[in-house]
């Protein structure tokens, strides 16, 4: 009796992937709805505060936003700072801002925005 080997997940009998696990592995690039790419420009330009952001998108829950393209593969990460606000209460807003790493994707998704 011969011991056969079981195929890996994705592939059929000859070895070749099938289109549902190449499709898997392609990143898939939509457009930005134009809130998220008014924010995602803000970003490029530099830090952004969390006011920044409202007033970029307009929007009134610019961390929703952010998430939201965190969602699509970007890293933007928040830099917490140790603040004294109008009435002399510490407080520590958020400072985003992108990572380098996530340049490219972030044009590659401006771009996809301006094309569709």
């Amino acid at each position: 009796m011969i011991d056969q080997e079981k195929a890996p997940e994705g592939a059929n009998q000859t070895g070749a992937q099938t289109s549902t696990t190449a499709k898997k592995n392609t990143p898939q690039i939509r457009p930005l709805a134009s809130r998220h790419a008014r924010i995602l420009k803000a970003l490029l330009n530099g830090p952004q505060t969390r006011e920044q952001i409202d007033r970029a998108g307009p929007v009134s829950n610019g961390p929703a936003y952010i998430a939201d393209l965190r969602q699509r593969g970007l890293n933007i990460l928040c830099c917490r700072r140790r603040f004294t606000n109008a009435d002399g209460q510490v407080c520590r807003p958020g400072l985003y801002f992108i990572d380098e790493s996530s340049r490219p994707l972030a044009l590659s998704l401006l771009r996809a925005s301006l094309a569709g």
